[in-house]
């Protein structure tokens, strides 16, 4: 076990006896807590764990989501964290689990909790080298989030407390997501944090200057996320910075996905829809998941209104739409809040 389930053993010691009632074959810890690099909260010398807790169930048979939910809403009522995740493979799917970068980090820096702990010899070997670029897609869908969730309801205000350390967390992830996409294209992908810096100060860094005033503030806010109270001007500031830089790194990033030239957020939303993956997944939801119908118009919306951060142009795209999710209700007008705090889940 890592250091940082020994410090919170009454939290993990909680999550591993609820989810052995599911009776699973193994309980994995994986991402950042799972490698001991998990974002800790201190606040009055009180610390807590930040951020979500990623679980992995290794099942013989899948069980039923609507049970996943109700352990995952026990858990949520004792463990203090914003987030936890809660997913199962079969040891089949283990062992047929392809190269990407969830399952390079579930292979080679996770924790198992519970159960049969050679279980993840069951993967096959994944060299970093094979990693896919189509992974880079997955980074752009689950980050250009935090450009837009970072901040509470109402509009960009100065931040302190635990509001600061959220917003903070999320830039670092930004962050290292650009850095990701970097290491991808080049082969030298790493799961650490720490390792991550190590390899794009070595390799990288000459060619993307722009980053180096941010690699700390990204190693320490992912880590031990700042509570310091943060100006509105800043945090304009660090969204217009890093989303320039995100732009710029992930169209270089997609060019190599869809093996053709990409720059910036139309050419991105053109390249998602003639993506024949996405488009089975957008009509897989609208016929078979109606809760999930709206997330490939969410994905463009997001996309274009992230975009309006550089450029006030895209904004008139995200509007478009937004009112396609909406089917035409809501605001004739809206501003890039009314249409931000209905596309994102906030936490605040």
């Amino acid at each position: 076990m890592n250091s940082q389930i020994q410090k919170f053993s009454p939290e993990f010691d909680y999550l591993i006896n609820v989810l052995a009632s599911l009776n699973p074959i193994s309980i994995i810890l994986y991402g950042s807590y799972g490698r001991g690099e998990g974002a800790i909260y201190s606040n009055n010398k009180t610390d807590k764990l930040f951020n979500d807790i990623d679980v992995l169930l290794i099942v013989r048979k899948k069980i039923d989501i609507l049970r996943i939910n109700n352990i995952k809403d026990k858990l949520l009522k004792k463990i203090d964290v914003e987030w936890i995740d809660i997913t199962q493979k079969t040891q089949f799917e283990l062992k047929k689990s392809n190269a990407s970068v969830f399952n390079y980090d579930l292979k080679y820096h996770s924790t198992v909790l519970y159960g049969d702990l050679n279980i993840l010899n069951l993967m096959p070997t994944i060299k970093r080298q094979e990693i896919e670029y189509n992974e880079i897609k997955i980074l752009f869908f689950s980050r250009i989030w935090c450009f837009l969730g970072a901040y509470k309801s109402g509009g960009i205000v100065d931040l302190e407390g635990y509001e600061a350390a959220f917003f903070n967390n999320q830039m670092a992830k930004i962050i290292f997501a650009i850095i990701d996409v970097i290491l991808i294209s080049n082969n030298k992908y790493v799961s650490s944090y720490h390792k991550k810096v190590k390899i794009f100060k070595e390799f990288f860094l000459a060619d993307y200057p722009f980053l180096n005033k941010y690699i700390l503030f990204a190693l320490e806010n992912k880590l031990s996320p700042s509570n310091n109270k943060i100006s509105a001007s800043d945090i304009q500031s660090t969204l217009n910075d890093l989303a320039s830089e995100f732009f710029k790194v992930f169209s270089s990033g997609l060019s190599l996905a869809y093996n053709k030239e990409i720059n910036g957020p139309d050419q991105i939303v053109k390249a998602f829809k003639y993506d024949y993956r996405l488009l089975i997944k957008k009509w897989g939801f609208k016929l078979f998941v109606p809760s999930r119908k709206d997330e490939f118009n969410e994905l463009i919306c997001r996309t274009y209104l992230v975009g309006s951060i550089i450029n006030k142009d895209f904004f008139s795209e995200a509007v478009k739409y937004y009112k396609f999710i909406l089917k035409g209700e809501g605001k004739e007008n809206p501003s890039f809040e009314d249409i931000r705090i209905n596309i994102v889940k906030l936490i605040f």
